[in-house]
């Protein structure tokens, strides 16, 4: 079914191709356009629509998702925005000339911004361009992309969640409308729309934790292997057995230092026996630093001290439920990369375990937003 809504795609990397090719199999009409003569020649190979930025004033799309590169500046680590500003000017004349042909255009950011950033620069930046308001003339939306490199095609076509940051109820309430057939019946769900700043937030969140969780493993393997453990036997065996990775929102309660016996005495007995071998774990370190600060500020009153029993936890019965699920999805996901035969893996796309993947969340997720298996 071809949909009357036209579609823009300014910029046209990894995250860009992703929604171009998406959008594009969902049968939208939409256009990418990039400033590299070469990437927008491979595209219309490919049979996509793709245009030099120049021809951008002449666009008739209803809405431009954003997928303009924010580098990491050589200087000081922060994210590099002068390509970014230079999108954001040629955006400017585009929007006079669709309001002045009676539209109300839609702006949708889905580069990775740094919480507030929309709000300080974006949004003031498209303004100042076009001579028009935010929210009031055009619509603005922020909607974080969850895409891995090797598959962004694939991930972007079977996005597991979608936070749609609005500033404007009609831009929220049209997205949400787009990719509400993506999930059905149960798309509320899978879909929220929220303050601009806690999309933005939210994803800067899933980089760092993502990030978090690699060093953390990384350091415990270090750490096992220098006594001839089997690191990865173990690490795949924690995983099946700790609540914190059975029940994505153990620990999540902002506010809260950990407490009891077990928490803070394994800590410390690790860090003891990893000094003792002449081992460095600086991320847990930083984690009995952070707890001991959070204790501490408890303790003067200025948040709540630890809760009994933990917050945020899953029944025993929902979390037997859960390792069943993590079996299965761990036992596809080892496969490729442990006992399938050379020629096996060559037959087996690597889109199968995006797939696996999407389907293990969309029904963890399920299964967590019923509350009856939570406990307070």
């Amino acid at each position: 079914m071809k949909h009357e809504l036209n579609l823009a795609v300014v910029g046209t990397g990894v995250v860009g191709q992703g929604v171009l090719h998406t959008w594009h199999e969902r049968s939208y009409p939409i256009v990418g356009y990039d400033v590299n003569q070469s990437t927008i020649e491979a595209l219309r190979a490919k049979g996509l629509a793709c245009n030099h930025m120049d021809q951008l004033l002449d666009s008739t799309a209803d809405m431009v998702f954003i997928c303009i590169s924010t580098p990491q500046s050589e200087v000081d680590g922060s994210i590099y925005m002068d390509h970014m500003r230079a999108g954001l000017k040629t955006l400017g004349p585009w929007l006079q000339r669709r309001i002045a042909q009676g539209h109300y255009p839609m702006i949708v950011m889905r580069s990775t911004m740094l919480p507030k950033l929309s709000e300080r620069e974006i949004i003031p930046q498209l303004e100042r361009h076009s001579g028009l308001k935010a929210g009031q003339d055009f619509g603005y939306a922020f909607m974080p992309e969850i895409l891995r490199e090797t598959d962004a095609n694939q991930d972007e076509a079977n996005i597991w969640q979608i936070v749609i940051g609005a500033l404007d109820q009609r831009t929220g309430e049209m997205l949400a409308q787009m990719l509400g057939h993506v999930f059905g019946e149960e798309k509320e769900k899978f879909i929220s729309i929220v303050p601009l700043a806690v999309a933005e937030a939210s994803k800067i969140i899933v980089n760092t934790y993502n990030a978090t969780i690699i060093s953390y493993f990384n350091q415990m393997g270090l750490w096992l292997n220098s006594m001839g453990i089997d690191d990865q036997q173990a690490i795949d065996l924690a995983i099946r057995m700790c609540e914190g990775s059975l029940n994505p929102w153990y620990g999540t309660a902002s506010g809260y230092p950990y407490g009891g016996k077990c928490l803070p005495k394994d800590v410390a007995a690790v860090l003891a026996m990893a000094q003792q071998q002449n081992i460095t774990m600086p991320q847990l370190e930083a984690t009995r630093r952070v707890n001991d600060m959070m204790v501490e500020l408890a303790e003067t009153n200025q948040i709540p001290k630890p809760i009994k029993g933990g917050f945020r936890r899953m029944s025993a019965a929902m979390l037997r439920q859960q390792a069943l699920t993590v079996y299965e999805y761990y036992q596809t996901l080892t496969k490729p990369a442990h006992t399938m035969p050379v020629a096996a893996r060559k037959t087996t796309p690597r889109f199968e375990r995006t797939r696996v993947f999407v389907r293990y969340w969309r029904k963890a997720l399920k299964q967590i937003f019923t509350p009856s298996g939570m406990e307070a």
